[in-house]
């Protein structure tokens, strides 16, 4: 297991993701395509929109 410091970024394996976060943490995450390009807006998951299309 790899431990994501503050601020830091992790690539994440493929497949289903469940995250446990102690804490008072805001957590977000970029979708990216095969090139790790973000497509646009509804790719990005944060507190106030917390899905994104096929995640």
């Amino acid at each position: 297991m790899n431990e994501l410091v503050p601020g830091g970024n992790l690539p994440l394996p493929g497949g289903a993701l469940t995250l446990r976060v102690p804490g008072p943490f805001d957590v977000s995450a970029l979708i990216t395509d095969e090139s790790g390009k973000v497509g646009g807006d509804a790719d990005f998951v944060f507190y106030n929109q917390p899905t994104a299309p096929g995640a």
